[in-house]
């Protein structure tokens, strides 16, 4: 028998422990290599003296972005706006929040309820909002400071 003619047997031998085995290794190996990432990343911010400390943190912010990690994205933000309160730091989180938006747990809810053009409106609205509040964040920390 050939296994064309019994499509059950093709898919039976598709599946084989081979495939199995790999397929969970290289899932394992994805997630060992970002905590590894991260890892380093973490390791390397944790420094003090860096020769060039913005080029670390930005790329250590893309990195979470890459992996669509908003929230920790965010969170690193918040840890180098306090190490260095810097106004390009303000701008770069205020343009994040104007591309990304409020907090991901704000994308769920009543989608449905709504039509294409008024979700697409309302999410606009939101992000420009978030960046809005950032920027109004930054003003008053950029006063205190005077």
């Amino acid at each position: 028998m050939d296994s064309t003619q019994h499509p059950q047997t093709h898919a039976l031998c598709c599946c084989s422990p081979l495939h199995i085995y790999l397929f969970i290794f290289s899932t394992f190996t994805l997630f060992f290599l970002t905590f590894y990432h991260r890892a380093i990343y973490e390791l390397a911010a944790s420094q003090v003296d860096l020769d060039m400390p913005e080029t670390l943190w930005r790329a250590y912010i893309d990195f979470e972005v890459s992996e669509a990690e908003l929230d920790r994205a965010r969170a690193l933000y918040g840890r180098l706006l306090e190490r260095s309160g810097h106004v390009k730091v303000w701008i770069a989180f205020a343009l994040f929040e104007l591309e990304y938006g409020g907090s991901s747990s704000d994308n769920g809810g009543n989608s449905e309820n709504n039509s294409g053009a008024e979700e697409s409106k309302s999410a606009s609205v939101s992000h420009l909002e978030a960046a809005r509040a950032v920027f109004n964040k930054g003003y008053v920390c950029a006063c205190y400071l005077l």
